[in-house]
């Protein structure tokens, strides 16, 4: 029989501490995403997106920028105008 390294209170404690800490860094990634405008190709990629659909979202008033051969978007543009879709 094998004898556990640490005690199930410590086992408990260390696997809370490293949920917690994966709980900030997602949030930290989120807040990072949220704040810088992305590429074409990475809202595609986040989103699951195709080219058609990006031009739909475009005639329903998605707002973009183009910076020379790149389109930037803003994560809250694209998440509010999903929502206007909903409606």
């Amino acid at each position: 029989m094998t004898e556990a390294l640490l005690s199930e209170n410590a086992s408990l404690e260390l696997v809370r501490g490293a949920l917690a800490l994966a709980r900030e860094m997602a949030k930290d990634e989120i807040e990072r995403l949220n704040k810088k405008p992305l590429r074409q190709g990475e809202v595609m990629e986040l989103y699951g997106f195709d080219h058609k659909y990006m031009k739909y979202l475009k005639s329903c008033g998605l707002r973009s920028r183009r910076q020379g051969k790149s389109i930037y978007y803003d994560v809250r543009d694209v998440d509010e105008i999903l929502e206007k879709l909903k409606e």
